[in-house]
C-alpha cells in the first residue's frame, strides 16, 4: 500500500520521458495505452522517432506516479530512459568509424 498523497499541485503537470525499445507503430499504440492506464494520468503521447514521450499528469497523481510510470513501462518490455536521452555510441561512430572521419 502506498503512503504517497494524492496533491492537487500535480494537475496539469507534463512529464516528458525517453523510451528505449519502442521499433514500430504497434510499440507506440502499446506503450501509450500502458501509461494511460496508470493512475493519475491523463493523457499520453508517444513519438517513436525521438523515442520519448509526453505524460499529462491529473490530480489523482502522487509522488510514486513516475516511479509507477517507469515499472509499467519495464513490465510491457521497454526501457524507460531520461527525457533528453542520445544514443552516443551511435552518434560517434558509423560503420565503426569516428564521427570526424565521415
Amino acid at each position: 500500500m502506498s503512503t504517497a498523497s494524492t496533491s492537487p499541485e500535480y494537475e496539469n503537470t507534463t512529464l516528458n520521458m525517453g523510451i528505449g525499445g519502442m521499433t514500430c507503430a504497434s510499440c507506440v499504440t502499446r506503450v501509450e495505452r500502458v501509461l494511460k492506464k496508470q493512475p493519475g494520468v491523463q493523457e499520453a503521447s508517444v513519438n517513436l522517432a525521438t523515442e520519448s514521450a509526453r505524460v499529462q499528469l491529473s490530480s489523482q497523481a502522487d509522488t510514486d506516479t513516475p516511479a509507477r510510470l517507469k515499472r509499467a513501462l519495464r513490465d510491457a518490455g521497454y526501457e524507460p530512459l531520461a527525457a533528453d536521452h542520445t544514443d552516443a555510441p551511435v552518434a560517434t561512430q558509423v560503420w565503426g568509424l569516428p564521427r570526424d572521419a565521415w
